[in-house]
């Protein structure tokens, strides 16, 4: 009698500007239904997938996140900063 091998997802990796949970996993290794929650730091903003989950095909769901530093504008006596640049 032949058994099935256990399916994995390889490493996903980690994102810059991010912290990465993963849930799930057994032996250190990601199985079917693991997951991977990624959150941005401060001043940051996400696209792509949040939360990937290992697939029965040993694929990743969804589309690796990347997190992308926030605009911040502020206003002082009519000189705006944007991330180090000063404009008059």
């Amino acid at each position: 009698m032949h058994l099935p091998s256990e399916v994995y997802c390889r490493e996903i990796g980690e994102i810059k500007n991010a912290v990465k949970t993963p849930t799930g996993y057994q032996g250190g290794r990601a199985i079917v239904g693991s997951s991977v929650t990624y959150s941005c730091h401060a001043h940051y903003t996400m696209e792509g997938s949040r939360v990937r989950t290992c697939t029965k095909d040993g694929t990743w769901s969804g589309e690796q996140p990347r997190c992308i530093r926030k605009y911040i504008f502020h206003q002082y006596e009519h000189v705006y900063v944007v991330i180090g640049y000063v404009y008059r």
